[in-house]
């Protein structure tokens, strides 16, 4: 029951971040979207107790959303990938021992799940903020909001 309404929720933010984002926001959260329907399809592709068909599918998120990343100027994006790194590291835990590391690496994919659909919702906030930022700024694009790349190139 728990779980339906972790996904409900999850669902909940990644459309309210398609609805108020911008072009990387809506794109991660239709990819994010795709793995959650995709995960069960390869969740049987295993080799002992390493799930590969799992860890493939999150080193794909992993590299699609570090791409956004450095591509937007949002601040969830990096923090995403971040979680989503750790939740890839956790796939080789299986590696160094079978017997022992298999429930801890769900356990802790569980808890890393948990932050990140907190941080969906963050995200919308933030997205939202944006919009306002940039309403208030006259209608200027990235007024409000310069990332590292135009701070050094301002410099």
């Amino acid at each position: 029951m728990v779980a339906i309404a972790v996904f409900a929720l999850n669902l909940l933010a990644l459309g309210l971040l398609v609805r108020h984002g911008e072009m990387p926001d809506r794109l991660v959260a239709i990819m994010v979207t795709a793995c959650m329907v995709v995960e069960p399809m390869v969740d049987h592709i295993t080799i002992g107790t390493w799930r590969v068909g799992v860890g493939a599918l999150n080193l794909f998120q992993f590299l699609v959303i570090w791409a956004m990343a450095e591509r937007a100027d949002r601040w969830w994006l990096v923090l995403l990938g971040s979680l989503q790194m750790l939740i890839v590291s956790t796939h080789l835990m299986p590696l160094i021992s079978p017997d022992y590391f298999t429930r801890t690496g769900v356990y802790l994919r569980q808890g890393l799940w948990g932050l990140i659909s907190i941080l969906l919702f963050v995200a919308v906030w933030e997205c939202r903020a944006a919009t306002r930022f940039e309403r208030e700024n006259n209608g200027q694009k990235n007024g409000p909001r310069r990332g590292a790349r135009d701070l050094a190139r301002a410099d």
